[in-house]
């Protein structure tokens, strides 16, 4: 992204033989991720699909980050399970 001049990118296609993968950012915490068959699809209607629940993710995402300030005993953090 900085040898283009950019700051980030927010959506990345990686693309294989058959099988391709679409990442986009949520949130500064957040990616989605779409693997998808080029045969029965194409990446404009991922790109549409994923941008259209970007936006009611986002919401959600800001309400669990909300409860989890209120409540310290909370906690997100995901990264014990892998």
């Amino acid at each position: 992204a900085r040898l283009l001049g950019e700051e980030e990118f927010t959506n990345m296609v990686q693309e294989g033989t058959r099988r391709h993968l679409f990442v986009s950012q949520v949130d500064e915490h957040t990616i989605v991720g779409c693997v998808f068959d080029s045969r029965k699809t194409t990446i404009d209607k991922v790109k549409t699909t994923v941008g259209q629940v970007l936006d009611p993710l986002r919401r959600g995402l800001a309400k669990i980050y909300s409860n989890v300030a209120l409540d310290p005993q909370l906690n997100l953090d995901v990264s014990a399970f892998h």
